[in-house]
């Protein structure tokens, strides 16, 4: 069945075309040449305004056509296995626009919504060269007087600064009390010239064509309506801003994967070295098979944190982290397993596919980054390990309605509002300890037990993965308890991040099997098979710090996922879930 969140995205692949046909628009050919002339994708960006992409980017009451975020993930995958370049163009415009859509008066984001869906690009304008993510240290500063408020500072490594339309600024403001931080929604076509210089575009490792820059004010004179929201409230609604925000960029991680495992995959089917060919020796295949069952798991992660920012807003500060977290690093491993597999040629600028793989390997380096670092990820969980802990060892149980709306999140096939809002009120900076789908693998491994659909021997090695995994989830509540009761315990310390690690990866397990279990009906025989979340599972488990039991057709298992793999790859389809026909 075709997903309502596939439709929009299934739509522009086959407008775009293929892109390993150099005709293409958007092809790889021409992605890798502009990327090496250092270009901006100016030709692309205007392809995806003309398609309506902009469109999604503002929501409906404020006149545009944004559909829930699992429709965006999906979207925003498809220009991102052709090319993350334009897909970055893209998405920080988006960036911009969130702290508007969670705060902004009516008036404000009508402006803005007309100008995004007018093709212009936008950007978050939060970084300084000497404060980095520090924004507290922000010296950026917007001074009070008669006729507006007056602009001084830099701002630093920004995507867009230069060829955006409009920019969300973080600055400095005078508060009752003392100095706070505000945001700022400047329009360029408001600002007088002489009173703004664009720095020059930085060069960068990946993503070379981006407008990555900066810009500098000088006593330059906005509005006093420029302010977003209430004056001071810039620091809550930019951490906000993150939060949602971290629920789409998975979505370039997930559509650099897909180029780089059917890149690889194409090598490996095709060449051919003592007399058979790579996919032919046992470890290229179980490499290919475990970097096919990684990007599965993101795709869990993913569609939960998407669908969650809806359903569950309240518990979005830990679903959002950790994908955020757990999907760029997870996708950083499958490019280096896909590195290893082509072996030289991933190396090559200008041999195998154009030389697109050693493209999304540099490209890529850059999504860990986005919308606070790995480090920053870690930290906003590690904070909250406490609470999430206490909760759980107090509670040890969903309620009914809670594992309903859980059940919502996880059917891919049920639709969510046509006409979803960002409800500020219903989101926290942290929650009270809420995370009902960590909180739900126990009641999962029951529920695998109670299944008389699926094969004893499937069943058993599910179970004994699961038994594994909460074993581990146990482990680590008593760990991060006896942490908390050390008076002396520093929460930033690298423990804690090992600690906040392994919770991305059992969250990420509780996702994976939650998917298998809520779409067993509705996403297909594969979907619907044991053999692709025993194996994720299992590469879970050992990520966990556990080992994995073993079970007696594990050979088999992993036979019957390669035989998949290979023939979404010859059907042209997307390395998903979900069925999902990609241009020809």
């Amino acid at each position: 069945m075709v997903l309502p969140s596939t439709e929009r995205a299934l739509a522009l692949d086959l407008a775009f075309g293929d892109p390993t046909r150099p005709e293409s628009l958007l092809s790889h050919a021409a992605a890798v040449e502009a990327d090496e002339r250092e270009e901006f994708p100016t030709e692309a960006c205007t392809f995806l305004h003309r398609q309506g992409i902009f469109d999604m980017l503002v929501p409906r009451e404020h006149g545009g056509a944004m559909g829930a975020f699992d429709e965006l993930l999906f979207t925003c995958r498809m220009i991102a296995r052709r090319d993350l370049t334009a897909t970055v163009a893209t998405g920080h415009t988006l960036l911009g626009a969130f702290p508007l859509w969670i705060a902004g008066d009516p008036s404000g984001c009508a402006r803005l919504g007309a100008r995004i869906m007018g093709g212009g690009l936008g950007c978050l304008a939060l970084t300084e060269e000497g404060h980095g993510s520090d924004l507290q240290a922000t010296e950026t500063v917007a001074r009070r007087e008669g006729d507006g408020l007056h602009l001084d500072g830099t701002k630093w490594v920004i995507q867009n600064a230069t060829r955006g339309a409009t920019m969300t600024l973080l600055a400095k403001t005078d508060g009752a009390h003392g100095p706070e931080l505000s945001l700022l929604l400047l329009d360029k076509n408001d600002l007088a010239r002489d009173r703004y210089e664009n720095l020059a575009k930085i060069a960068t490792y990946g993503i070379r064509g981006a407008d990555i820059s900066g810009i500098r004010f000088h006593d330059c004179v906005v509005p006093h309506d420029s302010i977003v929201g209430r004056l001071g409230s810039g620091y809550l609604v930019t951490l906000l801003t993150l939060q949602i925000s971290r629920v789409v960029v998975p979505a370039f991680s997930l559509g650099c994967a897909d180029t780089a495992l059917r890149a690889t995959l194409d090598f490996a089917l095709e060449r051919h070295i003592y007399g058979q060919t790579v996919a032919d020796f046992g470890s290229a295949r179980a490499q290919l098979v475990g970097a096919f069952a990684d990007l599965l798991a993101c795709e869990c992660v993913a569609m939960g944190a998407a669908r969650a920012s809806h359903l569950i807003p309240e518990q979005l500060s830990v679903w959002s982290a950790v994908s955020k977290y757990f999907v760029p690093v997870t996708v950083e491993s499958i490019i280096r397993t896909c590195a290893t597999v082509l072996g030289a040629r991933y190396y090559l600028r200008r041999h195998h596919r154009w030389g697109m793989f050693q493209k999304v390997l540099r490209d890529h380096a850059v999504v860990p980054l986005f919308d606070g670092s790995t480090a920053v990820n870690l930290a906003v969980l590690g904070a909250q390990l406490n609470a999430l802990t206490a909760h759980r060892t107090s509670t040890r149980a969903v309620s009914d309605d809670r594992r309903e709306k859980l059940a919502h999140v996880f059917d891919w096939s049920a639709p969510i509002a046509p006409s979803p809002s960002i409800r500020l009120p219903a989101m926290r900076l942290i929650n009270s300890g809420e995370d009902d789908l960590l909180m739900s693998l126990h009641a999962a491994a029951n529920e695998v037990s109670s299944r008389a659909d699926v094969a004893p021997s499937v069943r058993g090695a599910i179970e004994g993965t699961l038994g594994s995994l909460v074993d581990a989830l146990e482990e680590l509540d008593r760990e991060v308890t006896r942490l908390r009761e050390r008076s002396d315990f520093d929460p930033s310390t690298e423990t804690r991040f090992e600690l906040a690690s392994r919770y991305c990866v059992l969250h990420a397990a509780a996702a994976a099997v939650r998917t298998w279990l809520d779409n067993r009906d509705r996403l297909g025989a594969f979907a619907a098979s044991g053999d692709w979340i025993t194996l994720v599972l299992e590469r879970l488990c050992t990520a966990a710090g556990r080992r994995p039991p073993e079970w007696t057709d594990r050979a088999q298992t992993a036979e019957r996922v390669w035989a998949e793999l290979t023939r979404m790859h010859e059907e042209r389809r997307l390395f998903s879930l979900a069925r999902f026909e990609l241009a020809r």
